[in-house]
């Protein structure tokens, strides 16, 4: 529970405006203005509206470095199962170069907004515009496996092409898959570690996560799912797209928390 790891006696929450905000945005208010607030106690008024509201707040501000701060302030005290920094795809200088690290964290973003769990989102204007494919368009190039399921390597070779992951002598980032005898490894944009796949002719003997430095085994799997990169030209051509602020505010029941720094 949150308040099991975030007091509830705090400054902001005996405060008799901090209840008549929290009224206000309970109530659905579409404009409140708020002011005098500077540098960590943003951070800490989210906090305790998240910790009372108990439903997800979504922050917005101006740029990159002021969405990481609040964010880092926020995990110090919460945690990451309760925050998720949600910034663009891109590299800073080019509209093109895709952040695998990025999308890797977009992607896992995604999966928390479907399953409509409560959390406090930070952003910036760059990071809510960027539009996604929908879950249809997306699960339509995802890729289910399971131990012991007939398929050739040369048969999930050819999927991650058509996904368009890079094949390597050694993965190293999202998007990466390698080759090697009767073993692949992939790392997939929806899994923090890479996983690897043992075969036996044409069947899925084993699949285990690795850790990517020591490649050790770190766990024994019985599925995982491969997702694509969202940003892929592959999905543009079938999906028209949506925002993520979109699909937050479409599948969050009850509906965030919207507040944006002005």
């Amino acid at each position: 529970m949150i308040k099991d790891i975030y007091p509830s006696n705090t400054k902001f929450n005996r405060s008799l405006n901090f209840q008549k905000l929290g009224t206000l945005i309970s109530k659905n208010q579409k404009n409140v203005y708020l002011n005098e607030l500077y540098g960590s106690s943003i951070s800490f008024l989210l906090i305790d509206l998240f910790s009372n509201l108990k439903k997800s707040i979504f922050f917005i501000t101006d740029n990159k470095e002021e969405s990481s701060y609040i964010y880092t302030d926020i995990v110090e005290q919460l945690g990451e199962n309760y925050c998720s920094f949600l910034s663009s795809s891109f590299n800073k200088f080019s509209s093109k170069s895709l952040n695998k690290d990025n999308v890797l964290s977009r992607t896992k973003i995604l999966e928390k907004i479907y399953l409509n769990e409560p959390r406090v989102y930070i952003s910036n204007c760059e990071g809510i515009i960027e539009k996604i494919p929908s879950k249809n368009g997306n699960s339509n190039y995802e890729i289910l496996l399971n131990e012991n399921d007939q398929l050739s390597l040369y048969e999930l070779n050819e999927k991650l092409f058509e996904l368009e992951y890079t094949k390597e002598d050694f993965v190293q980032s999202p998007g990466d898959f390698s080759l090697r005898g009767n073993i692949l490894d992939v790392f997939s944009y929806s899994n923090e570690n890479p996983i690897r796949i043992q075969f036996d002719d044409d069947k899925i003997e084993r699949i285990r996560e690795f850790n990517i430095d020591t490649q050790y085994s770190i766990n024994n799997l019985k599925k995982i799912k491969i997702s694509p990169n969202i940003n892929s030209e592959l999905l543009d051509k079938n999906e028209s797209g949506i925002t993520v602020s979109s699909l937050l505010l479409q599948k969050s029941d009850p509906p965030p928390a919207v507040i944006a720094a002005v």
